[in-house]
């Protein structure tokens, strides 16, 4: 399964030390793409809220303006912004994923890191000359 940021992050082989490495570049590359992807889904997100707060109000007002009770306005207002508060959710879903996928990105990379090091404490003179 892909996720936007790249492949699947999990996995359960042993690496060896060039894997790690690779792998500790990848998931670095895959931070700083990720970072961009949160940026564009928060951009999103307060878009939506904003056009769905705008929308709202004119909805209601329009609903007031036209003889409905408080009441009547309110319940109309919430039926006919149905669509921009369901783009919104969609927004919001779309960001908290990027934002947890983010963290599992650095969660890993800090992983990686901690097992590059283990492999540099076992093999003290890999990749040294003779």
């Amino acid at each position: 399964m892909a996720h936007e940021f790249g492949e699947v992050i999990l996995g359960d082989q042993p690496l060896t030390p060039v894997e790690v490495e690779r792998q500790i570049r990848e998931v670095s590359e895959r931070l700083e793409q990720g970072v961009e992807v949160v940026h564009a889904r928060n951009r999103r997100l307060k878009d939506s809220e904003r056009l769905l707060k705008k929308e709202k109000a004119m909805v209601y007002l329009e609903h007031r303006s036209a003889g409905m009770s408080i009441k009547d306005a309110d319940a109309r207002t919430v039926v006919d912004t149905d669509p921009a508060r369901a783009e919104r959710d969609q927004a919001e879903i779309e960001y908290w994923y990027a934002r947890d996928l983010l963290v599992q990105l650095q969660n890993k990379l800090s992983a990686l890191q901690t097992q590059a090091a283990g492999l540099r404490a076992a093999y003290p003179m890999a990749g040294r000359g003779l």
